[in-house]
């Protein structure tokens, strides 16, 4: 293993040296020994590069060889219980995190003032809607009038407003650009046309609208390209003319109500088992009864006559 691992306990760990300031404050039996074990190694660590008071730089040199913000994580938390709120050193680590940690979009935090005070402002601090625009879509404007100076960039065309967004999938930057410049500049073209196409071409395609004039298939239904439209005489004739049909309940073999329910045709012959049309080419007709033949007349069931109660029974 390259890196040794600390096996150390919390009374070895909090007899040295750098720990003597500290072994009375209370919030020391609420740090946990990883943390410990970390403020221990960076007590060290300023030890030998001479540090007093910890910058950004100190912290980010103490984690240099790493390639997450565990540590310095570790560091917040110790810190966070060792010290009481409002010692400096307790932004100093947070500020180190927010530099270590890998992230594609920069954060800009300046409040609307230090807006107003940025020279690339100039043109916008004094107009009467500046006061009234969203402070997050300000902060998007003087993102993007950076990137315009740094690009040599004067009248910004569509693909310029779309490398702005390069590094991101959605159109929600350019949006709050637009909502700055509308309140700010209201009616100006260049925000109306190119900013608006660049915006249209950066956000993602809608979803294609279903076609509702052919309706909903019927439950359990599936389209079938072999079922004749109305007035066909024959599949043949209307191959490429699909109508929706309902597959029928299961039922026994014996029954004579074997139903089928089709959107368009007067029969459908589609899938397995048999679908019955009516003699006048109704669509979903049930399968006619078989004829009834009547019995011989020496086997017709006779009627019982009606008599008396029977010997034996109450009235």
């Amino acid at each position: 293993m390259s890196k040794p691992y600390d096996t150390r306990g919390r009374a070895e760990i909090l007899a040295a040296d750098h720990f003597a300031p500290f072994r009375d404050t209370p919030g020391l039996d609420k740090i946990g020994t990883r943390e410990l074990r970390t403020l221990d190694r960076f007590f060290r660590f300023a030890e030998g590069q001479g540090i007093t008071v910890p910058g950004v730089t100190d912290f980010l040199s103490f984690v240099a060889a790493d390639t997450s913000t565990r540590r310095l994580d570790d560091l917040r938390t110790a810190f966070d219980r060792l010290l009481s709120e409002g010692t400096p050193v307790r932004e100093v680590v947070r500020e180190a995190i927010r530099q270590k940690r890998p992230r594609s979009r920069s954060c800009d935090r300046r409040d609307r003032e230090a807006l107003r005070a940025d020279p690339l402002m100039a043109p916008y601090r004094d107009l009467a809607a500046f006061g009234t625009v969203a402070l997050e879509d300000l902060r998007v404007l003087a993102r993007f009038l950076g990137f315009a100076e740094t690009h040599g960039i004067t009248v910004p065309s569509e693909a310029d407003y779309l490398a702005f967004a390069a590094d991101t999938a959605s159109s929600r930057r350019l949006r709050s650009l637009k909502a700055a410049l509308d309140a700010l500049l209201p009616g100006n073209p260049a925000v109306h046309v190119v900013l608006a196409g660049a915006i249209d071409r950066k956000s993602p395609p809608k979803p294609r609208a279903r076609d509702r004039s052919q309706g909903r298939p019927p439950p359990g239904g599936s389209t079938r390209p072999n079922c004749p439209k109305p007035g066909a005489s024959s599949f043949s004739t209307c191959a490429s003319a699909p109508c929706r049909c309902t597959k029928p309940p299961r039922r026994p073999r014996s029954s004579t109500a074997w139903r089928t329910s089709c959107a368009n045709t007067p029969m459908c012959s589609a899938g397995r088992g048999r679908r019955w049309r009516s003699p006048s080419g109704a669509c979903g007709a049930s399968r006619p009864p078989a004829p009834r033949t009547p019995l011989p007349a020496k086997i017709q069931p006779t009627k019982r006559r009606a008599t008396g109660p029977r010997r034996g029974t109450r009235p």
